[in-house]
C-alpha cells in the first residue's frame, strides 16, 4: 500500500492559511468591537451597507426637518404674540374712536385721546418691527431690515421666506408686513386719520373711522389665527420628524450594530484558537512529519 505523506512545506502552507484566516477574523472582530458596528465598509455586506446608507440619509433629513421646525416654531410664536398685541392695540383704538364720537366729550378730551392714538401708532410700528433673534419677523425675505420706518412706510419685501419641515411641507419663517398691516386696511394711515379727526374735534370724521377700525382689527386677528394654525402644523411636523428619526435609528442600529457580549466572546475564542494554532505550528516544524495513511 502506498503511503501519502504531508511534507514540511505543504504543512507550513496549511498552517499559514489557517493563521491568515484566523488573523482576518480577529481583525474583523476587533474592528466591530472598536466601532460598535457589524458593517463599516461595503465588502462587509453590500446589501446591508446599501440599506444602512439609505437609512442614514433619511435620518439626517429628519434631523434637518426637526431643526427647521424648531426655528419656525420660535418665529411663529413670536409673530403670534406680536399680532395678539396688535389686535389689542386696534381694539383700544376703536374704544377711543367710540368715545371720541360721543358728543358728551369736549375738544380737550379729544385732544387727550389723540395723544393716546399717536402713542398707539408708535407702538404698532414697534410691533410691526418685531424681531426673533436677529430676524425682523414682518420684513419678508428682507429679514435683516426693519419692516417699517416711523411713518409706517414698508421697507421689507413681499416674498416670505420658508423652511422645509417634512418631505412635502414648508413653513414660513417670515411674513410680508405690507399684507399684515396694510392689507385691506392700512393700519398706520387709519390711526393717523383717527388722530387727526380727534385733534380737529371732528365727530363726523371720527365716526367715519369706525368701520375701518373694525376691518383693521379683524385683519390682524385673521393673521394671528393663520399664524397659530401654522404653529400647530409645524409643531406636529417636528414631533413626526423626531418619531421617524427614532424609529429609523433603531432599525439602523439593529442592522449595523453589534451585540457586545457576542463580539467580545467571539474575539476571545478567535484569539485562543490563534494561540493554539501557533503552538501546533511551532511543534510541527521541529523536524517531524505528519503522515496520513
Amino acid at each position: 500500500m502506498r503511503v501519502a505523506r504531508t511534507t514540511h512545506h505543504g504543512l507550513s502552507r496549511v498552517l499559514q492559511r489557517n493563521s491568515q484566516r484566523l488573523n482576518e477574523q480577529i481583525r474583523t472582530a476587533e474592528q466591530q468591537a472598536i466601532t460598535g458596528l457589524k458593517i463599516s465598509r461595503p465588502s462587509d455586506g453590500p446589501s446591508e451597507m446599501g440599506r444602512a446608507l439609505m437609512l442614514q440619509g433619511i435620518i439626517e433629513d429628519q434631523d434637518t426637518y426637526k431643526s427647521n421646525a424648531t426655528q419656525a416654531i420660535g418665529l411663529l410664536s413670536t409673530a403670534e404674540q406680536a399680532l395678539e398685541s396688535a389686535a389689542d392695540l386696534m381694539e383700544r383704538a376703536k374704544e377711543l374712536a367710540l368715545a371720541g364720537a360721543n358728543g358728551s366729550w369736549n375738544a380737550d378730551d379729544r385732544e387727550g385721546m389723540a395723544a393716546e392714538v399717536e402713542q398707539l401708532a408708535s407702538e404698532l410700528v414697534s410691533l410691526a418691527n418685531t424681531r426673533h433673534g436677529s430676524r425682523y419677523v414682518f420684513s419678508g425675505r428682507a429679514y435683516d431690515t426693519a419692516a417699517f420706518d416711523s411713518s409706517g412706510t414698508y421697507g421689507g419685501e413681499g416674498e416670505e421666506p420658508t423652511v422645509q419641515v417634512s418631505a412635502n411641507q414648508w413653513a414660513s419663517v417670515g411674513f410680508s408686513g405690507s399684507e399684515v398691516f396694510q392689507g385691506d386696511v392700512d393700519l398706520f394711515a387709519l390711526l393717523d386719520t383717527l388722530k387727526t379727526a380727534l385733534e380737529d374735534n371732528d365727530i363726523d370724521a371720527i365716526q367715519g373711522t369706525l368701520t375701518d377700525l373694525d376691518t383693521g382689527h379683524n385683519q390682524v386677528v385673521g393673521w394671528r389665527e393663520s399664524v397659530g394654525h401654522s404653529y400647530s402644523v409645524v409643531e406636529d411636523a417636528e414631533i413626526a420628524a423626531g418619531n421617524v428619526e427614532a424609529l429609523l435609528g433603531t432599525e439602523l442600529s439593529d442592522l449595523v450594530g453589534i451585540d457586545e457580549v457576542e463580539v467580545y466572546t467571539r474575539l476571545a475564542e478567535l484569539r485562543a484558537n490563534y494561540e493554539a494554532a501557533a503552538r501546533v505550528a511551532g511543534t510541527s516544524t521541529q523536524g517531524s512529519l505528519w503522515d496520513f495513511v
